[in-house]
């Protein structure tokens, strides 16, 4: 895969594993736990901390895809990710766009994202991201959509990082084919939507992490037998506690 890249003086930083066992061993437990997920939800939770995990500058993720000729965030680790995509769709130009529509991995370090692309340079700025590497998600009907991630100054992206990067973006790319063949794919596309909203409530209700709060509804999902969606458009249609949400009855 071709990399568009912009010249860059930052020293090269290797895949940081969370083990001893070392980036490799690492990577094919990720890809384990990848493959083993039955719901679009989940692989795409899975895809953003995976790459959190393997690549080391990248501080937050998205995957986004293009959804009716439109492009849209599906999942984002933070609220600055998401952000930063949602400036870059509104545009029509930008890193993860330009991975979308050229098919291509797109990297920008050390501030000159905000050169090359000026109308993101305040969000950017704002975001305090000065290192980008946007990925396209392939298939053999074409591009349908990208894994970014953003990095903080003096975090740039080496060559290990773009390899680790694309290996893992091929990965998800194929986890994502089942669910992009089957007719709900526009319904899960739309689900994200509810279950990012509840995440939200129970980040902002239990001051936790995006992670945790995903682990909660999950957690309630397979306690109570209902559907994840089901949960989270529970909790942000009622505003109730996950304690409060009502077991199906058998």
């Amino acid at each position: 895969m071709s990399v568009t890249e912009m010249p860059s003086s930052g020293t090269a930083t290797r895949l940081q594993p969370s083990t001893s066992d070392g980036p490799l061993v690492e990577f094919a437990e990720l890809v384990r736990v990848l493959q083993d997920l039955p719901s679009l939800a989940e692989v795409l939770e899975h895809a953003v901390a995976g790459a959190a995990r393997l690549v080391g500058p990248a501080k937050h993720v998205t995957v986004s895809v293009i959804d009716h000729r439109a492009q849209r965030t599906t999942v984002a680790t933070s609220a600055v990710a998401r952000e930063i995509d949602e400036a870059q769709f509104a545009r029509g130009d930008g890193p993860g766009v330009c991975a979308m529509e050229q098919g291509t991995a797109v990297r920008s370090d050390n501030g000159r994202a905000a050169n090359r692309w000026p109308q993101l340079g305040s969000v950017l700025k704002e975001a305090g991201v000065d290192n980008v590497l946007c990925l396209p998600l392939s298939a053999t009907d074409g591009t349908f959509g990208s894994l970014s991630l953003f990095g903080a100054p003096g975090a740039a992206f080496g060559t290990p990082d773009v390899a680790g990067a694309e290996a893992w973006a091929a990965i998800v790319a194929l986890s994502l084919l089942p669910h992009r063949r089957a007719s709900q794919w526009q319904e899960a596309l739309d689900s994200r939507d509810v279950i990012g909203q509840a995440k939200g409530i129970l980040m902002e209700r239990f001051r936790i992490s995006a992670d945790a709060a995903f682990a909660m509804l999950v957690e309630a999902s397979q306690t109570r037998n209902r559907k994840l969606r089901d949960i989270a458009a529970t909790i942000t249609e009622t505003g109730q506690d996950l304690t409060a949400v009502p077991r199906r009855r058998s």
